[in-house]
């Protein structure tokens, strides 16, 4: 009878990553809103974060989360093809899907995009030869104007509005306490 081998390679648990190779990794863009712009604009201002999505073959788990300097060392391959893809750019502003514009159909939007305009202070910043391009646009820049306009009006009753819940939330606790508080005094004069 002849003796079989079976050949391991038994470094596989020494190297750093190992078997990251084998994970299906994907580096993408996701719209975050901005809690302190929003409040300062009076509208809901959204940044863009560069997250990761890490799958394992074979397994129902995702990971899915803002990327760490670690993730850019780790696979640094599939983060150069994700700039690649996206050249880098980054937006600060009001998607264009967050605005609620009649205007602003699904195809318009795509044509906006299409023209690299992504948020209403893009619309508004946009050059008068933009206008050409499309029917009622004007009229869309001006929207996005008065939009803007109004909004930063109204930052400062939204941030007050926003602290006023804070205290509020405060309050309640501190009633839920006292009352706890109370009955557990209530409870020890019985006794």
């Amino acid at each position: 009878m002849e003796l079989q081998t079976l050949e391991y390679d038994y470094t596989v648990h020494s190297r750093e990553n190992a078997g990251d190779e084998n994970l299906l990794v994907k580096f993408f863009i996701r719209a975050e809103e901005d809690t302190k712009e929003t409040l300062a604009q009076g509208r809901k201002i959204f940044k863009d974060v560069e997250c990761i999505d890490i799958r394992t073959p074979g397994s129902k788990e995702i990971t899915t989360r803002p990327i760490r300097p670690s993730d850019l060392a780790r696979f640094p391959r599939h983060y150069a093809a994700f700039k690649a893809r996206t050249s880098g750019e980054t937006l600060v502003g009001t998607p264009l899907e967050m605005w609620p514009h009649p205007q602003l159909t699904v195809s318009r939007i795509a044509e906006l995009h299409a023209v690299n305009i992504r948020t209403v202070e893009q619309i508004i910043a946009a050059p008068d030869s933009v206008t050409s391009l499309f029917m009622g646009y004007q009229s869309l820049k001006q929207s996005a104007v008065l939009f803007v306009e109004a909004s930063k009006s109204a930052a400062p009753l939204a941030a007050l509005s926003k602290k006023l819940e804070e205290a509020t939330a405060i309050i309640e606790t501190q009633g839920r306490e006292l009352a706890r508080l109370t009955a557990l005094a209530a409870e020890k004069k019985g006794k």
